[in-house]
């Protein structure tokens, strides 16, 4: 959108920091992955997903955070108010593997620490992704260029209350 693209003119010219939202994951064409594409070709970006949509469109139901590696589901009717977090559904656990892990090298490319025990082949904890020295928003050091990606929907009030509940 030019409105989105203006307003990441300003903040990189201010050099504030970003998150970004993908909201309207329940509309007739929605693609997460085109849109981080986008974000990657149109803004020079470098976003680094920490959830992933479960389905889209008429299919959305749920996000899973990559962090937590956890699923949450919406329950019931389209208001979105009741949802269940849950383990990650088996057909989908493969492609949050991959995510993650892909969340986990964007990070140790733009941070020398994380880089270290990234390197060391042990597996990341929670707490190593969003202590304060590793968190890629929080960090004082981190390029103006990569930034946190949610997406979800607000569209029928499908908004995951706690979704920024690990920035």
């Amino acid at each position: 959108e030019p409105q989105s693209e203006t307003v990441w003119r300003q903040a990189d010219r201010h050099k504030v920091p970003r998150i970004a939202f993908i909201n309207k994951m329940d509309r007739v064409g929605a693609d997460f992955d085109r849109v981080v594409g986008m974000i990657r070709s149109r803004l020079k970006a470098n976003p680094i997903p920490v959830q992933i949509p479960i389905g889209a469109e008429d299919s959305f139901s749920g996000i899973v955070d990559l962090i937590d590696l956890t699923a949450t589901i919406w329950e019931g009717d389209q208001s979105g108010a009741k949802f269940a977090v849950q383990e990650i559904p088996e057909s989908l656990k493969i492609k949050a593997k991959l995510a993650r892990d892909s969340m986990i090298e964007r990070i140790a490319d733009i941070d020398d620490q994380f880089a270290e025990i990234y390197l060391a082949g042990t597996e990341i904890t929670k707490d190593e992704l969003i202590g304060k020295n590793h968190n890629i928003i929080r960090h004082p050091d981190t390029p103006k260029e990569n930034f946190e990606l949610l997406w979800n929907t607000i569209l029928d009030k499908k908004v995951y209350k706690s979704t920024v509940k690990n920035i």
